[in-house]
Order: structure tokens, then sequence, then C-alpha cells
């Protein structure tokens, strides 16, 4: 699960659409808006950070990193907290970042990687991330297995490969 470092921080708002204060009720529904601090003319470290890191591409990771912070708003509260999600309410991987953001899924993950290492956004291996994704690929392995045997029923050969000779010397 990829999380917004510092969100309650930077980025949460309260009821009346304030910079929160200790202990003060959040907003209950998805924010209309993501406060980002004005910087001016005056680039901070975390930018110029990212800039060393990114190069010609500090602009599209910073593009990239905008539209996470509207992801991780557009949570209910319960759910909020600087979680990066998909459209079902699950931790979002880079391929469903990709499909939300209609960008090759190749540079949403360089992009992710870079906001890590400059210490924007935050990894967070989750058990339940973990065994989703270990379930997706054993469901797309089993499809392509199925796939396979089907176009070898229709070529006449309902073997799989290799089985044949299993179990002879």
């Amino acid at each position: 699960m990829y999380v917004i470092t510092e969100w309650f921080e930077r980025y949460e708002i309260n009821k009346s659409g304030r910079d929160p204060k200790p202990g003060e009720e959040l907003r209950a529904t998805p924010l209309s808006y993501v406060p980002w601090k004005v910087h001016g003319h005056s680039q901070g470290p975390g930018y110029r950070k990212l800039n060393r890191n990114c190069k010609l591409r500090t602009m599209e990771v910073l593009g990239i990193f905008g539209k996470l912070l509207e992801l991780a708003g557009n949570c209910p509260r319960e759910l909020r907290k600087g979680a990066i999600r998909n459209e079902n309410g699950e931790p979002a991987t880079a391929a469903d970042l990709a499909f939300i953001l209609s960008f090759p899924e190749k540079r949403i993950q360089r992009a992710l990687d870079d906001l890590v290492k400059v210490g924007w956004i935050q990894k967070i291996e989750s058990q339940s991330a973990s065994q989703r994704d270990s379930r997706n690929t054993s469901e797309r392995n089993e499809t392509r297995n199925r796939t396979q045997l089907d176009r070898r029923k229709q070529r006449g050969s309902a073997q799989p490969q290799g089985i044949e000779n299993a179990g002879k010397p």
C-alpha cells in the first residue's frame, strides 16, 4: 500500500475546510480539494531533492504526485489517512494507478519508486495486499493454464506438454 507521507500535517482538513488542530474533527466526506502549500519562487528542499533524483522527469513525477493527493483525498475519513486506494477502496497497485490515470504502468511504477526514494510517499507492505497480489497472480496463472489446455484440445492434443513422460525414467 502506498501512503502519502505526513498526510495529516500537510494535507488533511477539518470539517470547516481549514488545517485541523490536534483533536479537532476532520471532514467526514471525501475532500473536494487537497491543500497543497504554495512555495512561490523559492523551491524547498523536498522539490530540489525530487528534481535531483528525477531530472527531466521531475514535472511528470510531480504531476503524478498531485493525482495521488487527489486519490488519497477522495476517500471517506475512515479510509483516508493518506492511503492511495483504487476505485474499490483497496490499496492501489501500479497497475490500478495506470488504469485510473490512463498512463503507462512502467512510468507510474517508476514515479512511485522515485516518490518513495525522496520520501514523499511510503510503501507499506501489508499482509492483505501481499495476499491479494498472490491471489491475483495465482488466478492469472490458472487462467493462462486453462487457456493453453483449451488451445491444445482444439489442436487435438489434450495433454499438457511434459505430462506424457511423467513418472517414466
